[in-house]
This record gives structure tokens, C-alpha cells and sequence, in this order.
């Protein structure tokens, strides 16, 4: 190493800090002191602006911001896309819809629904992981969607009969977004469809809490 050169090395900096304590502080210690130290004023800044946006220091360390379940973008969800949606889906009209908003995986600051094997649906609450029973939560996600789209469908409903021209599937559709013809509790099949798409999305990172 030349003189006055920066140390860059990680184990060169651990021996150097071994030596300057006599080694009666572990590895891992000597490292937390050097890492600390060199990167307070970044740490500060980020938990400062951690608070300001209402998220934890380890959500920010992920590269994006994990939504609180109701604060999601829906700004990447085109007209086109719900007309897929539209036209596509049959029953699973909601399904489909959920599972674009909250796991499309260009958008993961959205996946604010997951599920633990231990513990079961978690839901991003006020910065937190909230249990959530998925019996009753899959039939509120459900109903709150299906307010969504039928307030969307009503808003858009020229625009839509204008691209959509099958007779039949605009009476389908009609029927369910501005008619609300669904009966979730009998209909197990919608259900178990939104229960199997939270399923998929597994909680397994300390990272994400």
C-alpha cells in the first residue's frame, strides 16, 4: 500500500483497529466502530428522512418504500390494463385487479399483503406487519376492490363500451361492475382465488419488517 493511500480493505482496517486496541475487542465490534463512525452523518440522514416519510431505516435500506395497505400507486395501472382485465378475466375479475396492484413485480413497493407460514396474512399497517385472519381480511380486499372498480367502471363506461364491442361480454361485465351481480361468501371458488394469490406471496425477510 503507497503512503497517504485511503485503506479500502476491510481486513486491513480490522488489524490496524486489533492493533490500536490490543485486540480485547472482538472482529465484529472493531468493524461497528470503523463502519459507525465512517457512516454516521448517512445513518442520521436516512432515519431523519425515515421518520419524515412515516417508514422504518430497513425499508429504506431495500430500495424502495413498502406502501401502507391503502397508499398504493396505481398510477403504473393503465386504461389498457383494466381492459385486459376487463375483457380476460370472467369471475376473477377482482382477483385479477388485486393481484396487478399489489404484487406486480415492477412495482414491489405495492406487495403490502403477504403471508407467513407461521403466522399467516400479514398486512402493511401504519408502517407495521399486522396479522391479519385471512378468512375475514380475503372478503374485505375483496369488497374493497370491488368498490374500486365500480367506481372506476362507472367513470370510464363510455370509453370502455367504446373498445369493448362483444354484446355479450359487455353485459357480463356490466352486470358485475355497475350491477355488483357478486355474492363472495357464495361463491368459494373467488374466494379461495384471492386466498391462493396471497398465499404465493410469502413473508420471509427480517429486511421487509
Amino acid at each position: 500500500m503507497k503512503k497517504d493511500e485511503p485503506l479500502r480493505d476491510v481486513n486491513s482496517i480490522t488489524r490496524i483497529l486489533n492493533n490500536i486496541f490490543n485486540k480485547k475487542i472482538g472482529v465484529s465490534m472493531l468493524r461497528k466502530i470503523y463502519l459507525t463512525d465512517k457512516y454516521k452523518e448517512q445513518k442520521d440522514e436516512m432515519i431523519n428522512d425515515s421518520k419524515m416519510m412515516g417508514t422504518s431505516i430497513n425499508t429504506i435500506n431495500n430500495n424502495y418504500i413498502i406502501n401502507n395497505y391503502g397508499n398504493e400507486r396505481i398510477d403504473y395501472i393503465t386504461f389498457q390494463n383494466m381492459i385486459e382485465i376487463f375483457k380476460n378475466s370472467g369471475d376473477y375479475i377482482i382477483p385479477k385487479y388485486i393481484k396487478l396492484k399489489h404484487y406486480n413485480k415492477e412495482f414491489p413497493e405495492n406487495h403490502n399483503i403477504k403471508y407467513s407460514k407461521n403466522t399467516g396474512c400479514l398486512v402493511k399497517d401504519n408502517d407495521k406487519w399486522i396479522f391479519k385472519n385471512i378468512n375475514e381480511f380475503t372478503i374485505f380486499l375483496f369488497n374493497n376492490n370491488l368498490n374500486v372498480l365500480h367506481i372506476y367502471y362507472k367513470e370510464n363506461l363510455n370509453n370502455i363500451d367504446n373498445i369493448i364491442t362483444d354484446t355479450i361480454l359487455k353485459k357480463i361485465i356490466h352486470s358485475k361492475l355497475y350491477e355488483l351481480d357478486f355474492n363472495l361468501n357464495n361463491s368459494l371458488f373467488k374466494k379461495n382465488k384471492i386466498k391462493t394469490i396471497i398465499k404465493a406471496n410469502l413473508f420471509y425477510s427480517k429486511n421487509e419488517l
